[in-house]
């Protein structure tokens, strides 16, 4: 940072080192604070099934050799599951917290704070001190990582490993060796237990580098290909064991994946497709003042930084940011066979990607013969960090004395001790509307709140005297629980709804 601190005393360089601090601790605590301070989350079906397997860990003491089905059973890939460990991660909270889902929100806020803190630590080990606050405070406005906190989801661990893995090929890079290769091989495989969607991509990203890398010897791939195939053996000890999957099975799944979806199905569609989600991938990885500001200014940086690699002196930083830009072409290579939509999660690799070229950018334009490319990015730096602090404050201030959803889990407390209240402790029967059908988050609920508090738990989707209803309302189709109802009711039956403030519905059969 010596062009910052030309003719500036120890003791105003310390004043700005602390002012940078301070502003890196705001950026990434208060737009990732909200779920914290106020209790309340979303819980769908996707956090009731977690919680319903980290339960059966803890008090069933069921061992797991997988995770859920890879895109929760909606990516067409049957027999394709993420690995256990979110599962036993998720074990901690449950313990810690006595089964209540607000332990795995604390659990997504840490690991977010401590993906900012790694970076803090990566970045200067790549850059020195101007690269540690440039990293991390990209990563702490990145609308991507925010998102990390407001929900508990396998996929949000993923972004701690990928850091790690970088900084293993990174280090791999300065000093080639067996040892950091299984690391690095290894960590990219581990990724696969939170989400196999990124694990994919990045292993054989790894392959790919180590393929152009001139001094690679076969004993590399030996060690990543048994680096993996250890990441991976969870999974393989399943398919061995219950003989539930095949390769033909995979490569069906990828070809008729794409019958998931309407409209054109040809390969040519669905590239477009893909590179859709390529360009909002990367323009969810920074604050968005304008859409075209963004677009303009990733075309700009993907050249520059090819260019200025192109003459890169340092070798080491040179083939780890190859290894950075491999990952791009070999992403959308292996999407490529996927005849379905893919989701922008499935690129959070990339994500880290984009702020590593922005940063390497910013530090080798601070030479004075780049005086005006320098003011200009470093003004698009400016602006990002603004407009995160800007938008992150606001969304924090105004989401304080909000509405919460019908996907809060506060509410969907709520509705059920309402119940619970209407049956006055006699027992019960219970049907439950979902948009997502799945009803995980009411089991989960039930099973812990409802036994918990009330000492039962009714007979769910059973029409024992007396039985009730709790519709969720789908948002984008308010009327389709209508026919479900008929499916329910039992003909001649007199029913009385009472519309929640959540704007859940309990419906009394007479």
């Amino acid at each position: 940072m010596t062009e910052f601190y030309i003719q500036l005393t120890p003791t105003v360089k310390k004043i700005i080192i602390g002012c940078l601090f301070v502003l890196l601790a705001y950026l990434s605590l208060v737009p990732r604070a909200l779920q914290i301070a106020t209790g309340d989350f979303i819980f769908g079906f996707d956090q009731g099934r977690d919680y319903l397997a980290a339960r059966s860990i803890v008090v069933d003491h069921k061992q797991r050799l997988i995770g859920s089905e890879l895109g929760g059973g909606f990516a067409g890939l049957g027999g394709i599951y993420q690995g256990p460990l979110y599962y036993y991660l998720l074990t901690i909270p449950f313990i810690m917290f006595g089964g209540h889902p607000y332990g795995g929100i604390v659990l997504m806020f840490g690991l977010s704070l401590a993906s900012i803190v790694f970076a803090v630590f990566f970045g200067y080990k790549l850059f020195g001190l101007r690269g540690a606050f440039l990293y991390s405070l990209l990563l702490a406005v990145s609308p991507t990582f925010i998102q990390q906190t407001k929900y508990i989801w396998n996929t949000h661990p993923s972004t701690i490993f990928i850091l790690l893995t970088f900084y293993a090929v990174y280090m791999f890079s300065i000093k080639p060796g067996l040892r950091l290769l299984f690391i690095s091989a290894f960590l990219s495989g581990i990724i696969y237990n939170f989400q196999t969607a990124v694990a994919i991509p990045m292993c054989l990203g790894l392959l790919v580098w180590l393929a152009i890398r001139k001094e690679s010897r076969w004993q590399y791939y030996f060690t990543a290909i048994v680096a993996y195939i250890l990441a991976f053996s969870p999974l393989l000890l399943f398919w061995i064991k219950h003989k539930t999957f095949t390769l033909s099975q995979l490569w069906t799944g990828i070809v008729s994946g794409g019958k998931l979806k309407s409209g054109s199905t040809s390969w040519y569609s669905f590239q477009l497709d893909h590179m859709n989600t390529f360009v909002y991938g990367f323009l969810d990885t920074f604050p968005r003042p304008h859409i075209l500001f963004s677009l303009v200014f990733g075309i700009i940086l993907f050249i520059l930084v090819i260019i200025f690699l192109r003459k890169e002196d340092n070798s080491a930083l040179k083939s780890f940011y190859t290894y950075l830009l491999l990952l791009i072409p070999t992403s959308f290579f292996v999407f490529s066979f996927l005849h379905n939509s893919i989701y922008v999660y499935y690129l959070m690799q990339l994500n880290i990607v984009y702020i590593l070229m922005f940063v390497y950018l910013l530090v080798r334009l601070g030479g004075i013969k780049y005086v005006i490319l320098k003011y200009i990015f470093y003004g698009a730096f400016a602006v990002y960090i603004l407009s995160g602090s800007y938008f992150g404050t606001r969304e924090f201030v105004r989401n304080l004395s909000a509405q919460p959803s019908m996907e809060s889990f506060v509410y969907k407390v709520k509705a059920v001790d309402r119940v619970y209240s209407l049956a006055q402790g006699k027992p019960f029967g219970l049907f439950v509307f979902t948009p997502p059908v799945y009803i995980y988050e009411y089991d989960y609920i039930l099973e812990w709140h409802g036994r918990q508090k009330y000492g039962y738990i009714p007979s769910l989707q059973k029409k024992e005297e007396p039985y009730y209803m709790l519709i969720q309302p789908d948002s984008t189709k308010p009327w389709s629980y209508n026919g479900w109802i008929e499916t329910v009711v039992k003909p001649g039956s007199d029913v009385t709804y009472e519309k929640l403030e959540s704007g859940l519905l309990i419906g009394r059969i007479n």
